[in-house]
């Protein structure tokens, strides 16, 4: 349960942190002096200036994908500690537990997860470019973590799969959220026609 709840709270941090507070206060910041010029075309602004802020979440996603990726594979922190512990350690007991890496951290990695998903999803009809990076965070992140759990973190419980369900429903939010990013741009530019594609 715990575990679950990691990775619904943090999914909808990241969600109105990182993504709707980008999105909306980004495009205010840029066009703060035309929209204090005039209040009214707030809308007509932020119809523009929101699927620009596409790239931003472009660079994000490369920078997951070729710096978070494979410091997930490195364990970097795993190995300071460990030879930290491994110096004080005086029994072959302590000195197997420094070695230990631990367990994965579920709830984090899978919010995580959903995160890119809701950018891919969310920016693919505005910013298509973002689809390919995506991917590539992807396809990393499933070689990484198939070789991390299989070979090095031991089973901490079994969920017979219990965060699976709670993923798939969190990622059914992201699809929809998705959804909402084309429809609001493109509404706020009052075109129709894709209204009706999407």
């Amino acid at each position: 349960h715990v575990q679950r709840s990691v990775m619904r709270y943090y999914y909808a941090f990241l969600m109105c942190n990182s993504f709707l507070v980008v999105a909306i206060s980004g495009p205010i910041f840029d066009q703060i002096e035309a929209i204090i010029n005039d209040p009214g075309s707030i809308v007509e602004l932020l119809g523009v200036s929101v699927p620009k802020t596409g790239n931003f979440f472009i660079l994000l996603i490369t920078f997951m994908a070729i710096v978070g990726i494979p410091k997930d594979l490195s364990l970097v922190s795993s190995l300071f500690l460990s030879r930290l512990f491994l110096m004080f350690s005086k029994t072959d007991f302590e000195r197997e537990e420094a070695l230990d890496p631990g367990f994965p951290q579920y709830g984090y990695k899978f919010s995580m997860n959903l995160f890119v998903i809701s950018l891919a999803f969310g920016y693919a009809v505005v910013a298509p470019l973002i689809l390919p990076f995506g991917f590539l965070f992807f396809a990393q992140s499933f070689c990484v973590w198939k070789y991390l759990l299989v070979y090095v973190y031991r089973s901490e419980f079994q969920s017979h799969g219990a965060l699976m369900f709670s993923g798939l429903q969190l990622a059914l939010v992201s699809l929809l959220v998705g959804q909402l990013i084309p429809l609001c741009a493109f509404s706020l530019k009052e075109s129709l026609a894709s209204l009706l594609c999407i």
